[in-house]
């Protein structure tokens, strides 16, 4: 094929039949002209993008851009825990082998290995997937499909590469069933593993799975979350103070309040300015039968008529007359 001579009105793709060498494997050849927009440097970058994960050895002028492990994706294998599961099962659309890493700084990692499908269908898949990449490269067989977002708490981006994946016909996105279905394996994704997460104190600094607690409603797992008491300034978890008896919270900000209401006998829980931490506190407090601090305006004691002096009735009078002459109130002040 020549770019000069293609066509719709005529044939412009030529075909030649030519002995077989005996040898697997197939070669294009491309060549560019030099008015070309695309330089070579641009053409392996496209191409690298669709055959980095195909197990087939791919070569672009000599240089191997195939092979590499989904894995190879993660920026560090370092990690403050892991959790491995066998056989998991995803919406009932497929299952396999799961491995979770868990950051020092609470951030997740995920790596789903084995995949099969329901029904079962071409090669076992893969899932390799870090928090707060956004975007998902897709991949079937290991062959690039398109890049999408998922809605996820985690908000996850990595690589996912399933059998059951299928492009539109110009394969520049997923079909619609294929979103469908993506997204339905991404949402119980977060469903599974956020129970696993919460049993590590890490991932109480994760906003994404304190985001996945508030939207469930779990906040009963929001025990080891730590705050700070005041007046002591000593960092405790939720779940050792709400075992005394004289604890409350306060859900502003007004620091003459906290110096009001906050003792050593009677500390107070400020909690956090930060959505969703605020929230998992908040509720996790509430379930457990802890109030807020009172802080209306209440009357303390009332002062009988006879007892007031000529400098009480003297405001009183002053103010009875502006209301009354210049907004129309009728008032009865006491002290």
């Amino acid at each position: 094929v020549r770019k000069s001579e293609l066509s719709t009105e005529a044939q412009s793709i030529s075909i030649k039949t030519i002995s077989s060498k005996g040898e697997p494997g197939t070669t294009v050849r491309a060549y560019l002209s030099s008015a070309s927009e695309v330089s070579i440097q641009d053409a392996r970058t496209y191409l690298h993008d669709f055959v980095e994960f195909v197990d087939i050895p791919v070569f672009f002028n000599d240089e191997k851009l195939s092979g590499a492990n989904h894995r190879a994706i993660l920026p560090s294998e370092r990690y403050a825990w892991s959790e491995h599961r066998e056989e998991i099962s995803l919406a009932g659309i497929l299952s396999g082998d799961l491995e979770l890493l868990g950051m020092a700084s609470g951030e997740l990692r995920v790596i789903l290995e084995n995949i099969r499908s329901v029904p079962e269908f071409g090669k076992p898949g893969s899932v390799v997937l870090l928090q707060g990449r956004n975007t998902i490269r897709t991949l079937r067989s290991g062959f690039g499909l398109s890049a999408v977002a998922m809605r996820s708490v985690y908000h996850w981006g990595g690589v996912v590469d399933l059998s059951i994946l299928k492009p539109t016909a110009g394969r520049e996105a997923l079909d619609v069933s294929s979103n469908q279905l993506l997204q339905q394996i991404v949402s119980a994704l977060d469903n599974l593993i956020s129970p696993i997460v919460a049993k590590h104190d890490e991932s109480f600094s994760n906003d994404g799975f304190l985001q996945w607690i508030t939207q469930t409603g779990q906040f009963a797992l929001c025990g080891p979350l730590e705050v700070t008491p005041r007046p002591s300034g000593e960092p405790e978890t939720l779940a050792s103070l709400v075992k005394r008896d004289s604890i409350r919270y306060y859900n502003g900000r007004d620091e003459s309040v906290i110096q009001t209401y906050a003792s050593e006998e009677e500390p107070l829980i400020v909690l956090s300015r930060r959505a969703p931490r605020r929230n998992c506190e908040l509720g996790y407090l509430t379930t457990r039968g802890i109030s807020e601090v009172d802080i209306t305006p209440r009357v303390i004691q009332k002062h009988p008529i006879e007892n007031l002096s000529f400098a009480h009735s003297a405001l009183a009078t002053r103010l009875t007359m502006i209301l009354e002459d210049d907004y129309f109130l009728g008032v009865d002040i006491r002290f």
